[in-house]
């Protein structure tokens, strides 16, 4: 009897995660019903009222109406919340699958187009000393499936450190393999970071800096205070936005890599394998030592780590 070397791993929601969504769904269940119930009634008064009927028959219209809009909403939402409940992510050899109810929604490692998440040196690490990562609730794994399917596992919903684990142990390789051939086959493949990253933690960075000092400089200049200022407000919103602008540096830079060499943008020239001094990979970036300079990776770049095992072999390759 042969033994699977690499069993499935399966990774249910957490159980807060269950809990929460159990409460959110049973206050948005009867709001939702409420809502289901006032529109579907009044959509029916209105056009009862615009065919010509008069209240005698739209009265009995939105009475009837109602209640199915709310049962119709009830309904949904119930369903939802049981669709929901019992996903579960299953790790294979060749693929990913999200289980729900046990019909598997799969995404294969050979077929994925780009992953966004932590580095795989972050993730080991969490290290609680670091301000960007005390809170694990903002980080994220994000897959695009080149057929466009886009599967999203939140730090609040998911164990994502062991998922993240276990899935750059078991896709990378096939993904780098993948990227490899096409490398051979002369491709030019591009690494970069989505802008729309960058942009979002800019914006929450400036955002929460300028409230927090703003309530900093209302404490300190007010003179009809009573009492000491309460610093922890503009405290957290200065931590929070200062750690937001840190992340925007992660999602720096992007890289061209060809059967040749690499180079930062397509219309400069290519920077040979033999001419690439030494990579240095640290815990949230990575920085290419070329004669030309430094070609800084951030570890948000989509594909961060199948780009580093092809430049750890190309770059030991002409070693």
């Amino acid at each position: 009897m042969l033994i699977d070397p690499d069993p499935p791993l399966v990774f249910e929601r957490i159980i807060r995660a269950k809990v929460a969504g159990c409460l959110a769904y049973m206050l948005m269940i009867p709001v939702a019903g409420i809502a289901g119930a006032l529109i579907g009634g009044l959509l029916a008064f209105v056009v009862t009222t615009l065919a010509g009927g008069g209240d005698n028959v739209a009265a009995p219209v939105f009475l009837v109406c109602a209640p199915l809009g709310f049962i119709g909403c009830v309904a949904w939402g119930i369903r939802d919340f049981w669709r929901r409940s019992d996903n579960r992510v299953v790790l294979h050899r060749d693929r990913l699958e999200l289980l729900r109810r046990n019909t598997p929604d799969a995404w294969r490692y050979d077929e994925i187009e780009w992953i966004e998440a932590p580095s795989l040196a972050f993730t080991k690490e969490k290290a609680p000393d670091l301000i960007l990562n005390r809170r694990q609730d903002n980080t994220y794994v994000q897959i695009l499936g080149r057929d466009g399917r886009r599967l999203t596992l939140r730090a609040e919903e998911w164990p994502l450190k062991e998922i993240t684990l276990a899935f750059y142990d078991r896709a990378i390789p096939v993904m780098a393999r993948a990227m490899r051939e096409r490398l051979d086959a002369g491709e030019t493949i591009e690494f970069r970071a989505s802008p729309l990253v960058a942009l979002r933690f800019l914006l929450v960075g400036l955002l929460c800096s300028g409230l927090g000092g703003s309530i900093a400089y209302v404490h300190l200049t007010s003179t009809q205070s009573s009492g000491a200022p309460r610093w922890g407000v503009p405290l957290f919103l200065l931590l929070t936005g200062l750690s937001a602008l840190f992340m925007v540096a992660r999602t720096r830079g992007g890289i061209l890599i060809d059967r040749d060499g690499v180079r930062r943008r397509r219309k400069d020239p290519v920077i040979p394998w033999e001419n690439i001094a030494r990579l240095n990979v640290l815990v949230d970036a990575a920085n290419i030592e070329t004669p030309e300079g430094t070609i800084s990776l951030g570890m948000l770049m989509r594909n961060y780590e199948a780009c580093l095992a092809l430049l750890r072999e190309r770059i030991r390759a002409k070693e």
